[in-house]
């Protein structure tokens, strides 16, 4: 392998490297750039020598060294952020006056959890046994540790 592709594969494997740290993070891309990296480093100390080797390793290692520093300290990251604000807090159930033995309904299946309507609030809840359906009525059983706990009303 020529001195030639092995730089051209070192700078596709950074190229690689930056699309781990700004777009596609997950390890798959970053442990193939590291892969791909360790790899052309062996074949320049296999095909080209221990001085060419040597320094294929030493520019390697600096330019990443270089990617990261870059890639961190840039602007790159104030760009991809996001820069939304959370308006909503969570259900607090002394806040709604939920207590136990209030009837409501739910709008989503509960596997064990989801959300229900009980006295026009519209609350997340969670069942105490089997997954309940939507729109099935249901009864307020427990409230525990700032969950709600429901039963379905069965229908004698």
């Amino acid at each position: 392998m020529s001195l030639f592709v092995i730089i051209l594969l070192i700078l596709c494997s950074t190229i690689l490297l930056i699309l781990e740290l700004l777009i596609i993070p997950g390890g798959i891309v970053g442990i193939t750039a590291f892969i791909l990296m360790v790899f052309c480093v062996f074949r320049a100390y296999y095909d080209l020598g221990n001085e060419a080797g040597t320094y294929v390793l030493i520019g390697t290692i600096l330019l990443n060294i270089i990617v990261i520093k870059i890639a961190f300290s840039s602007n790159a990251w104030k760009r991809i952020a996001h820069k939304g604000t959370i308006n909503s807090k969570a259900s607090d159930t002394n806040s709604t006056h939920i207590q136990i033995g209030n009837t409501g309904k739910t709008l989503s299946e509960l596997r064990p959890m989801g959300n229900a309507l009980i006295d026009n609030n519209i609350i997340e809840v969670t069942t105490t046994g089997f997954i309940i359906k939507a729109n099935e009525k249901i009864i307020v059983s427990d409230i525990k540790d700032h969950k709600i706990y429901v039963e379905k009303i069965s229908i004698v």
